[in-house]
């Protein structure tokens, strides 16, 4: 397996909290169909709908972080998937069946994305 261990659990409101279903969908391995993976919350309209008014409610406290201190902590979950890189490459190719390479890949392009939209925030053009 991955050596990663995934909350299975939604997570709304800051809380890690199941689906108001109960019921949870498999995450198997496309190479091995009789692998599960994981388990996951099978998430309801409601479930779906207390996640973006929470988002919505934590947009309007975001948006008065100074840039500086949002780009502070983007880098810190940068930091992040780098250390856990090898976790989520694995976690990638067990789940999609990609290459390791192409895990890697997708990383790496995911952590030069946050990197460029960074720098962007941090230049102001005073164009809204």
């Amino acid at each position: 397996m991955t050596g990663l261990r995934l909350k299975q659990k939604n997570f709304i409101a800051g809380q890690w909290c199941d689906s108001e279903s109960q019921r949870r969908f498999d995450v198997r391995n496309p190479a091995d169909w009789e692998e599960v993976l994981h388990s996951y919350p099978k998430s309801t309209t409601k479930d779906t709908d207390r996640a973006i008014e929470s988002a919505a409610q934590g947009y309007r406290s975001w948006k008065n972080v100074p840039i500086a201190e949002r780009a502070a902590i983007f880098r810190r979950v940068a930091e992040l998937i780098r250390a856990h890189s090898v976790q989520l490459a694995k976690i990638i190719t067990a789940e999609n069946g990609k290459l390791l390479s192409e895990s890697y890949a997708e990383i790496d392009s995911t952590l030069h994305e946050m990197e460029f939209q960074v720098g962007e925030g941090l230049r102001q053009f005073g164009v809204a």
